[in-house]
Order: C-alpha cells, then structure tokens, then sequence
C-alpha cells in the first residue's frame, strides 16, 4: 500500500525522541521495560541520523540509543549504532566509550569472540592512555584465554590467597 503520509519535520521527530527517552527512563528502576517504546525509539533515532546525518544532536542519540538496542537483546543493532558512530562521528566527545561499548558488546551480548577481539584490538590502538584501555586489555586477555568465566574467577581466587600467605 502506498502512503502519502508526509515524515515528520526535525523538530517534530526530535520531540518524538525525547518524549520516549523520558518514558525509558521513568522505567529505569522498574524490573520490565516497555520494549515497544524502546523499539519504535530505536527506529525513529535509525530514521533521525539517516535524514539529518549532519546534526550535532546525531551522533548522541546513536549513542545513547545503542544502550537501549543492548538493554532489550538487540546487540547488533547496538553494534551498528556504535559503528555509525565511530565511522561518521571522528570528533564526537565519546567517540573513545562508543569503541569500547561496540567491542564490549561484540564480546558479552552478541557472543563474537573474533568480532569483539578486533574491536578491543581498535579501540586499544587508537586510545593507549585512555581511562577503559586497561579494562579492553583485561577484557581482550580474558577472550583470548580459552577459560571459561568460572575458571578465571577460581584462579583469580586461588591467585588472591597466596599473596595473602
């Protein structure tokens, strides 16, 4: 069927957006969230950044955005936000935390042992001396271990005990 409905103007999506952040985030404390809001929020940011690529309000609402596509069991659409944001959004302030959370994300949502390896791998590269690079490193060497999350824990436990002695 074909629409004549007209896209709703900047403003108007914009307006959109946020009425659904704030009903996001008034579910924050409660144990369910509204994952139809959340979905059609994802969409209408999706449609925001392809329309008004330029936008200085863009690249923050991917970001904020790929949060909520993780929190509702979307992690690749997270990925692809985080993504965005790092191939088309070189000067955005938290360009270093959406290299981070995309490989964080590869790793702990999506499962991409080889995917999240190449993402810390970036982020470690391009942010040595960043405040995260230390726990991307802990992260990488964790992956990379062939351990599961029980076997690192008893050895960081039996690795605790015997400095105490």
């Amino acid at each position: 069927a074909c629409s004549t409905e007209q896209e709703p103007s900047k403003d108007k999506l914009r307006e959109e957006i946020t009425a659904l952040e704030q009903t996001l985030l008034q579910q924050a404390d409660t144990p369910t969230i509204d994952t139809g809001s959340a979905v059609t929020l994802i969409g209408k940011v999706e449609s925001y950044a392809s329309r008004f690529p330029q936008d200085s309000m863009t690249p923050h609402l991917l970001f904020r955005n790929a949060d909520v596509a993780r929190g509702i069991g979307q992690p690749q659409q997270a990925i692809d936000m985080y993504s965005q944001v790092v191939r088309e959004y070189r000067d955005f302030p938290k360009l270093a935390e959406a290299m981070f959370f995309r490989a964080f994300t590869a790793d702990n949502n999506l499962e991409d042992k080889d995917l999240a390896d190449q993402y810390y791998r970036a982020f470690i590269r391009a942010y040595p001396d960043h405040r995260m690079t230390k726990d991307a490193k802990l992260l990488l060497e964790v992956l990379n271990s062939g351990k599961t999350p029980n076997e690192l824990i008893r050895e960081f436990q039996e690795k605790q005990k015997n400095e105490g002695e």
